[in-house]
């Protein structure tokens, strides 16, 4: 599989992380492959797809 960790910093906010969605006012929602949510405001500094990583600043 290929899902993503996100981190907010050094803090893991969200595993297995399918779905980024860019919302307004710096807003994501980050959705699990279980359908689980989460809105977070913050800005993206980066997302590394060989290591499975999105992060916030």
């Amino acid at each position: 599989m290929c899902e993503s960790n996100a981190f907010k910093g050094d803090e893991k906010i969200m595993e297995n992380v399918a779905v980024l969605k860019v919302k307004e006012n710096s807003n994501f929602v980050l959705e699990d492959i279980k359908g689980n949510s989460k809105e977070i405001q913050g800005k993206l500094l980066y997302i590394d797809f060989i290591k499975h990583k999105i992060v916030f600043e």
